[in-house]
């Protein structure tokens, strides 16, 4: 139930699905030793150039489910790589 109150205070979306990932490896951890583990996993910076038209659907997509650009393009490139076998 703690790790359910730490998903649910977690912004990112990409941080909750790695807090999920880190419970379900190591379930003898404390919730908040878990929220440290993904804190201090390495992330990557990627710039993207994009086209108006997908910008414009980028925005209308952050609008309509209350996220943000770089949660919803991270989505996108996680589902893109599981699709083609690169990311498990």
């Amino acid at each position: 139930m703690e790790i359910a109150e730490r998903v649910k205070e977690t912004p990112r979306s990409e941080d909750r699905r790695e807090i999920i990932d880190v419970a379900k490896k190591n379930p003898s951890k404390s919730p908040k030793a878990i929220v440290e583990v993904v804190k201090k996993q390495r992330k990557e910076k990627l710039t993207v150039d994009l086209t108006e038209r997908v910008a414009n659907a980028l925005a209308k997509a952050c609008e309509k489910y209350k996220s943000n650009a770089k949660d919803i393009a991270l989505e996108a490139i996680e589902e893109w790589l599981e699709g083609r076998g690169f990311l498990e």
